[in-house]
């Protein structure tokens, strides 16, 4: 096999494996049941690999959406809709919303790990204004080609009792699962620099030193004189063991610490870059966008909207 396939698998892998860790996780679980209380927008965790969400982001919660989905030309028109609006979540690495033929509102945000999406949270299923007599009788016409014929009575009452959603309300709601997405990456990231069981003992001793001399120069051999080894040997221990460099992981959790400095906004990027042993900021700005996609600028700036975003979320009265 290529190596550049070999690499390519890997990265898959690892995805995978961390989205697996999210969905098990039990915040996940009670923030999905939480946000739809809350909200009224029904949230998902799902993968981020299209091929993975194709089969999983179409019709779900909602009980207008429930009901037609058992008719297979509607189930493949909503997955095809879910699945391209994921693919474009984890292309552009952004939040992205559409909206389906009956007029709900679906939006799908990013979870990124070290810059890599690993998973999205996909939510929604609510309408941005009530559907009018005009706008029924096209949905009744065209769900009648795709086959809904009997349910159509109950379908109807089902759209009609659908929340309507204000524009400030559904923005707030998105700037509250981006500040989810961002803690659950973190979380995932996290989990992946951190030691595991069954690691090597030079692997573990040399993460533990690393993480608590990440301000200092750090290097792969200065590491295995510290530890008694050869460098050629750590660095072959090192690879095999986490499935990453020995530098790219100190870049890694350089780049973890800078992002929980960096939500302090008293502090400067230049002694944010400093503080985790960058030693010039242009290359500090260059190894935190490979990481994380944003410059340590946007990144903040991302953080301070998200942080506004989710103070202004309203509760949605029920019965609407």
């Amino acid at each position: 096999m290529p190596q550049s396939n070999q690499r390519n698998w890997a990265v898959d892998d690892e995805a995978a494996d961390l989205f697996a860790l999210l969905k098990q996780s039990r915040i996940v679980q009670e923030f999905e049941r939480s946000f739809r209380q809350t909200t009224g927008l029904w949230v998902r965790l799902i993968p981020a690999v299209p091929s993975f969400a194709s089969r999983r982001a179409g019709c779900g919660e909602n009980p207008f959406c429930s009901l037609i989905a058992t008719v297979p030309k509607v189930q493949a028109v909503c997955q095809r809709m879910g699945a391209g609006l994921v693919r474009s979540a984890r292309e552009r690495r952004r939040p992205q919303q559409g909206r389906c033929f009956a007029g709900l509102t679906v939006v799908a945000v990013p979870v990124l790990a070290h810059g890599k999406p690993v998973a999205n949270l996909l939510a929604g299923q609510v309408l941005r204004e009530k559907p009018t007599p005009a706008s029924m009788a096209q949905l009744s016409k065209q769900l009648a080609v795709w086959g809904v014929n009997g349910q159509w009575p109950v379908a109807t009452r089902s759209l009609l009792e659908t929340p309507v959603i204000s524009e400030e309300t559904f923005q707030s709601a998105t700037g509250l699962l981006s500040v989810f997405a961002q803690l659950l990456g973190e979380y995932a990231a996290s989990n992946l620099l951190a030691c595991c069981p069954g690691e090597q003992p030079v692997v573990v001793k040399a993460k533990e030193f690393v993480e608590t001399h990440l301000e200092e120069r750090v290097t792969m051999s200065g590491m295995a004189r510290r530890l008694g080894v050869s460098p050629i040997h750590f660095c072959k221990i090192f690879r095999t063991t986490t499935g990453m460099t020995f530098t790219g992981c100190v870049s890694r959790m350089r780049v973890e610490k800078a992002k929980t400095l960096l939500a302090n906004p008293f502090m400067r990027v230049s002694e944010v870059a400093f503080a985790c042993g960058f030693q010039a900021v242009p290359y500090f700005n260059e190894v935190f966008k490979k990481h994380t996609g944003q410059s340590p600028t946007k990144f903040r700036a991302a953080l301070a909207a998200s942080s506004r975003a989710a103070k202004n979320l309203k509760k949605i009265p029920t019965g609407l």
